[in-house]
């Protein structure tokens, strides 16, 4: 378990982005703002800048992943909102549906990310959690760790090594 926090992995750049640019900009934002939380229905398919245009109201689209799941999507998105805004919660279906199991995508996420959210759930939702671990990243995570040591040990003995 302790070789899976923190360990970044390539599936989860993209979204890691997306919350980072999202966040910039709802701190920038100093005027209440209407701020859509969605997963990519709405990442995709609604515009803050033909919303601001029309309404002349500021907007973030808040939009991200739906398969994070609706907890973690809330979550997040408080840290944006400030008295005053509005939010509009164009949710897809799996979110009406959502059991609480953890997704192999938030998995992935929180695990490489965002393990302070992880900590933060109560002792029977980190047990969920850490068993949803699919074993193949366990593994590939391991191997990547045990090899990274093992490449060092082989680079130090070619060094120390007379000519």
């Amino acid at each position: 378990m302790l070789f899976q926090i923190g360990a970044p992995t390539e599936s989860s750049r993209w979204t890691n982005e997306i919350y980072n640019i999202k966040s910039n900009i709802a701190n920038s934002i100093e005027t209440p703002k209407l701020v859509i939380v969605a997963g990519s229905n709405a990442l995709f398919g609604i515009s803050c800048s033909q919303i601001h245009q029309e309404t002349f109201v500021s907007c973030l689209n808040g939009a991200t992943y739906a398969g994070l799941g609706i907890d973690y999507i809330l979550t997040r998105a408080r840290s944006w909102l400030k008295p005053g805004d509005l939010v509009l919660l164009p949710l897809e279906y799996e979110h009406y549906t959502d059991n609480g199991k953890p997704t192999a995508a938030l998995i992935d996420y929180l695990l490489a990310r965002d393990p302070k959210y992880l900590l933060s759930l109560n002792l029977i939702n980190q047990f969920r959690f850490i068993s949803g671990i699919p074993l193949k990243r366990v593994q590939e995570r391991c191997s990547a760790v045990l090899g990274r040591q093992r490449g060092l040990g082989e680079a130090a003995r070619s060094w120390g090594s007379p000519p």
